[in-house]
């Protein structure tokens, strides 16, 4: 893997001392003063939970380098503050991989931070289906995610069942995307958000990211929206997020995630109906 930028230039070794493995980690190269400072924060994954790193590139005269572009100093020297995340390989100190851009980080309400580029990339790699991924939820306690469908799937947005039958069909890689989230970080099913891919489209930049900024504002009315839904879900006693597939076997959350999901249910057939608890459940024709 290679890494530079058009502020820094060149930042890596042009040959990896062992061509193929460790693909997506690279080594910087030893002619670039390159500096590392800890975020305090880890890389989300809940199996590795490596610490994240900024790094900054500084003007050095011994290597006769400059960085095209300075917002920095480090030892009182220019330099070049890079705008991704790292992480080290868990053996191979010399080696980084690039967690995602430091922007991009969503704080949640918990106090939680979430990385959404590897998770994103996990679901889109993990599903032929979705096309593309964005996750959202800042300053709310849980994260969410709307999805963009490939060329080849047709969902009509507006029919909530195509939606349903659509998200059933993804769950599982979605379930596969928050297991490597924490807990707070993992996507809860209210709050995935079936992309209207003929009439609000994803932007992407000339190099075939997601613009994230951009999607965001698109669709702020349909994020508001989920969240009101999940706060009425939650509200109700229904639970956020259903038991992941390892949870099922804890009979404490199957029984309150099925005692939520009773107790909403004739609770909204009883405002449909008119009924309430002690009356006859049967009104207009209508059965619980």
């Amino acid at each position: 893997m290679t890494y530079g930028s058009a502020e820094a230039g060149l930042l890596c070794r042009y040959i990896s001392s062992v061509p193929g493995a460790d693909w997506e980690y690279f080594a910087f190269a030893p002619n670039r003063d390159v500096r590392f400072f800890p975020t305090g924060d880890t890389d989300g994954d809940s199996k590795s939970s490596a610490a994240t790193y900024e790094i900054a590139v500084v003007q050095s005269t011994e290597h006769d380098y400059d960085p095209c572009v300075t917002n920095t100093f480090a030892d009182d020297k220019p330099a070049y503050l890079l705008p991704d995340l790292f992480v080290p390989h868990p053996t191979r100190k010399e080696l980084w991989r690039i967690l995602g851009r430091a922007d991009d980080t969503i704080a949640l309400s918990t106090g939680t931070k979430v990385h959404p580029t590897p998770l994103e990339g996990a679901l889109v790699g993990g599903e032929a289906r979705v096309k593309a991924a964005l996750m959202f939820g800042a300053g709310k306690p849980y994260s969410g995610v709307i999805v963009e469908t490939a060329a080849s799937v047709d969902v009509d947005v507006f029919v909530e069942a195509e939606v349903e039958k659509f998200v059933d069909a993804i769950w599982p890689a979605i379930e596969r995307m928050n297991a490597r989230a924490p807990p707070a970080a993992r996507v809860r099913r209210a709050l995935v958000i079936v992309a209207d891919a003929k009439k609000k489209p994803f932007a992407y930049t000339p190099k075939g990211a997601v613009r994230r900024a951009a999607v965001l504002t698109s669709y702020a009315d349909e994020i508001a929206q989920a969240y009101e839904r999940a706060e009425e879900r939650e509200a109700a006693g229904i639970p956020v997020r259903a038991p992941m597939r390892e949870e099922w076997n804890e009979e404490r959350e199957v029984r309150k995630f099925v005692r939520g999901v009773v107790a909403w249910t004739v609770q909204r057939r009883e405002s449909e109906s008119g009924a309430s608890l002690g009356e006859d459940p049967s009104v207009d024709g209508k059965d619980i």
